[in-house]
């Protein structure tokens, strides 16, 4: 039987092999740390738990169109929210 409980450990875990930029890697830009995700004009987070690191990209220009992504992920086509509080 089913549950209707989401084991968000285990989500993340799956999700997070899909992401497009890894902070832990040697070829991560310091420039990409201002144009994560979750910095993004484009960036709508998911409702309930997965809503703390996981967002749907809205940006039709982007290739991760329609994608859920990870919040500190991020693509050449990132546009700087206003008033989001990120310096850069």
């Amino acid at each position: 039987m089913k549950t209707n409980k989401i084991d968000r450990g285990a989500v993340f875990q799956r999700w997070m092999v899909h992401r497009n930029r890894r902070q832990e890697e040697p070829g991560y830009l310091e420039e990409w740390r201002i144009q994560q995700c979750l910095h993004c004009m484009y960036y709508v987070p998911l409702s309930g738990a997965l809503g703390e690191d996981y967002g749907a990209c809205t940006n039709g220009d982007s290739k991760f169109d329609h994608h859920v992504m990870f919040e500190h992920d991020g693509c050449e086509m990132h546009l700087h929210a206003e008033g989001d509080g990120a310096s850069g």
